[in-house]
C-alpha cells in the first residue's frame, strides 16, 4: 500500500517537474531560513546566563569613525573611563573591564605566545 502511494507521488512529481521543483525549493529555503533564525536567536540569548543578575548586565559599545569615513563598533574600554563612569553615574552598582589579546615571551631563540584575557576583580560579583 505504501509503495503504491510512493509510486503515485513520484509519477505526479515527475509529470509536473517545474512546479515540483519550485515547491520543493521554496520549502527548502523556508526551512533553512527558519533554522537560521532559530540558531541566531538561541546564540544571542545564550550570553551572560551564568550570572545571577543576568537581566541587569549591560555592555558598552563605542562607535569609532576612521579617516576613510567608515565606522567600527568596539566594546574596548579605555583605562580612565571606568573611574569616570563611576563618578558620573552613581546608580551603577558594579563595572568591570574585559580585554583580550595576545601575550608573548621570548627566551633565547624561542618565542611563545598565548591568548590572554584580562578582567577587573568585580567581574563575577
Amino acid at each position: 500500500m505504501l509503495t503504491n502511494y510512493l509510486k503515485i507521488a513520484w509519477r505526479t512529481l515527475w509529470k509536473n517537474r517545474t512546479y515540483a521543483f519550485i515547491n520543493i525549493l521554496g520549502l527548502a529555503v523556508a526551512f533553512g531560513a527558519g533554522l537560521l533564525l532559530f540558531m541566531t536567536a538561541a546564540f544571542e540569548l545564550s550570553f551572560d546566563r551564568f550570572h545571577a543578575n543576568a537581566d541587569n548586565l549591560y555592555r558598552l559599545y563605542f562607535l569609532q569613525s576612521t579617516r576613510d569615513g567608515t565606522s567600527d563598533k568596539s566594546a574596548a574600554m579605555s583605562y580612565p573611563l571606568l573611574p569616570a563612569l563611576r563618578a558620573e553615574f552613581p546608580e551603577i552598582e558594579g563595572i568591570t573591564r574585559y580585554q583580550s589579546g595576545a601575550a608573548g615571551v621570548r627566551y633565547g631563540d624561542k618565542t611563545f605566545s598565548k591568548d590572554v584575557r584580562l578582567a577587573d576583580a568585580d567581574l563575577l560579583t
